[in-house]
């Protein structure tokens, strides 16, 4: 079965990639691509920042991803509020979306705590 979360996966492809592909290996690949060629940049923005917030999450998403997904950066609360996400076969939950800002609030709080 094919994670369709917009429903479109027979028009638009996995996950509404740019290239419309629906081999999800090529998407993969497309996201390993879109990662590694956009790290560099993605690094040097989180050096200048000195409290990461929400905003800057979502930026440095659409900085690694945006090349493949129209989407990435956005809150996944507007994109796909009803859409629980894990990765792959391994159970690891992504956080649900009602929750990914505090969970973002919470990470950058705990590490002050340290």
């Amino acid at each position: 079965m094919t994670f369709d979360p917009f429903g479109d996966f027979n028009s638009r492809g996995y996950l509404r990639n740019f290239a419309s592909f629906k081999d999800i290996s090529k998407v993969k690949d497309l996201e390993y691509a879109s990662f590694q060629g956009n790290l560099s940049r993605a690094i040097n923005a989180l050096a200048d920042i000195d409290f990461i917030e929400y905003k800057h999450v979502l930026a440095i998403h659409q900085t690694l991803f945006g090349d493949v997904y129209p989407w990435a950066g956005q809150d996944r609360l507007l994109t796909a509020p009803n859409i629980n996400i894990t990765k792959g076969g391994y159970g690891a939950m992504f956080a649900q979306p009602p929750y990914i800002r505090r969970v973002t609030d919470y990470a950058q709080g705990s590490r002050s705590r340290s």
